[in-house]
């Protein structure tokens, strides 16, 4: 039983029974995918397509049986594979990365599946917010820390580079006064109830010093844990949410709020760091 003619097969019946697009997919010729489809039928003394002018239209009863029957041999080959691989990754150095639950679902989403694919190390993310996530990187708890750029971190000793430099904006009701403006400034911000994220977490961190060096009073601010309730609060026309633009361009969901930006820009800075001393090789 040859597995990757199995993967043929089931491809072939999952795509409409077309032999051309089939082969030009799986980079087979032609002739050799339906010869491999003949020699299957030969070998399994049965008929198992459904032919009309010699184009494959659908299974026979034994067609459905086969491919019943070969789905189910491909999970478990699969999850053979799957096991191997996990039991090879056990010998692996470990990595352990550092991160804000913000940044691992913004920034790292899409490309955690390649990350914990790779071959050299065994990847652990461990999520923490604020100053638990710069104390345990200095204390070794991580090898590599993924952050916003934090100015009280001794510099020389760690390698940084940055990975994101997001604008903040500001979100608005569409019927807000503030609309009104192609820019704002941030002074514009202190009649408002302000809305950014908790107390503890690094972009609020972020947001309060903005605030306090451009001298900005804060009378009515929201701290709130969700960023999906951070867009949504917006709603209400009196309320503006203060985020780096990235995540409203994520979580928006809704056609009476929009973005301004600022006159004076200020940026969410993501870097990654290693500490010198745990310099992990550029491979991984």
């Amino acid at each position: 039983m040859n597995i990757q003619n199995i993967e043929y097969f089931i491809y072939i019946c999952e795509n409409n029974y077309n032999i051309t697009k089939a082969s030009k997919n799986l980079h087979i010729s032609q002739p050799a995918l339906s010869k491999m489809l003949i020699g299957l039928e030969d070998s399994l003394e049965a008929i198992l397509f459904v032919r009309d002018k010699g184009r494959l239209v659908g299974l026979t009863e034994a067609g459905k049986i086969v491919l019943e029957s070969y789905k189910e041999v491909n999970l478990i080959n699969k999850q053979m594979r799957k096991k191997i691989k996990e039991s090879q990754k056990i010998k692996l150095p470990i990595v352990r990365i550092g991160i804000s639950p913000y940044i691992i679902d913004i920034i790292l989403g899409k490309y955690l599946n390649e990350i914990y694919d790779n071959e050299k190390y065994r990847i652990e993310f461990i999520e923490a917010i604020g100053e638990d996530l710069i104390n345990k990187f200095e204390n070794n708890i991580f090898d590599i820390l993924i952050s916003l750029n934090n100015y009280n971190m001794n510099k020389h000793n760690y390698y940084s580079e940055r990975i994101v430099a997001d604008e903040y904006i500001a979100i608005v009701n569409k019927d807000n006064l503030l609309n009104r403006k192609e820019k704002l400034h941030w002074s514009d911000l202190k009649n408002y109830t302000i809305a950014i994220p908790a107390k503890g977490n690094q972009i609020n961190t972020q947001i309060m010093r903005i605030l306090d060096k451009e001298n900005i009073p804060i009378f009515n601010l929201l701290s709130i844990p969700s960023i999906t309730h951070l867009i949504e609060i917006v709603h209400e026309k009196d309320i503006i949410t203060v985020l780096p633009k990235i995540f409203y361009e994520k979580y928006k969901n809704k056609e009476d709020i929009k973005i301004i930006h600022f006159e004076k820009p200020k940026f969410w800075e993501v870097d990654i760091n290693i500490l010198r001393e745990n310099r992990i090789e550029d491979s991984v």
